[in-house]
């Protein structure tokens, strides 16, 4: 077994490496564009079944940092054409416009959103629709709003105590809808997620509006004099003052164990952990093995 705080994870590391699940954060893409590589690629996920072409009316139901990132990707990536944002919450909604600048804004607790997009359409409707809020009404809108041969994505899911939507299946029917849930994403959507976030394609930098602190306060003291003082403290928690003699001694422990299942040179280790003393015993154990 892995020693420590590594044992919940080992066997998922493995699963992941065998399905080249690691993606290497790219040099210019910080700590905080990568966190959001996640949901982009459940994003991506969703947009890709959509069969999306270059100029498609588009219309993403839900303003918060979701919304604004399947705009970013419909027209950073499919191209589409006019893009309709559409909240109940005007702060939200304005605050989103603000940053992805989409082409008509709609505050659906101030007007009929179908009515709306139809006048917005001359009548035709949306050929994409995308419903990021856990609203059960928003996707009842969805299907009354599509225009013929038009593209559905529930990408909220909704409230497991209700879970039921009224939907007129002659739409579905006469219209030749497509209605698709979408959930999670690949390690290639991620991968692709932190290319377009590197490039410039699609960027996230200013959709992050607060950042919160995390895990203890760590301040690890400078190594100039280990060898000298192997007692002196090296590294300090709010509640955990570490010496140089006990952080080398649990980060040979661990290294051990590593190279012992054959970890070693070139190879990539992935520490899943929040910010704590375990996690400065790991870096330096992989460090260690040579990894």
């Amino acid at each position: 077994e892995a020693p420590g705080k590594l044992t919940p994870f080992h066997d998922a590391i493995k699963q992941v490496l065998k399905v080249d699940g690691l993606n290497r954060i790219p040099d210019n893409v910080g700590y905080d564009e990568a966190s959001a590589a996640e949901p982009f690629a459940c994003a991506i996920n969703a947009q890709e079944q959509l069969g999306i072409e270059e100029g498609d009316f588009t219309v993403v139901f839900g303003a918060g940092p979701i919304g604004c990132m399947h705009i970013r990707i419909a027209r950073g990536v499919h191209k589409v054409g006019p893009v309709v944002l559409v909240d109940v919450n005007a702060e939200r909604l304005q605050m989103s416009a603000d940053a992805v600048q989409p082409d008509h804004i709609i505050n659906a607790a101030e007007v009929d959103v179908v009515e709306e997009v139809m006048r917005l359409t001359g009548g035709r409707g949306a050929d994409v629709i995308i419903t990021a809020t856990p609203a059960n009404i928003t996707q009842e809108q969805a299907i009354s709003m599509a225009a013929r041969q038009g593209r559905i994505s529930f990408f909220g899911g909704l409230p497991k105590t209700d879970p039921f939507i009224k939907c007129d299946s002659n739409l579905v029917h006469y219209r030749q809808l497509h209605i698709h849930g979408a959930n999670g994403s690949s390690p290639d959507h991620n991968k692709r997620a932190l290319e377009y976030i590197s490039t410039g394609q699609v960027p996230v930098k200013d959709l992050i509006t607060a950042y919160v602190a995390t895990g203890p306060k760590m301040t690890v003291v400078p190594a100039a004099a280990a060898d000298a003082a192997p007692d002196a403290v090296a590294l300090v928690t709010d509640d955990v003052e570490l010496s140089y003699a006990e952080l080398h001694r649990r980060a040979n422990r661990l290294a051990r164990w590593l190279i012992g299942n054959d970890i070693g040179t070139e190879d990539v280790v992935g520490l899943r952990m929040t910010s704590s003393v375990e996690f400065i015993v790991a870096m330096f154990a992989v460090l260690k093995a040579g990894a």
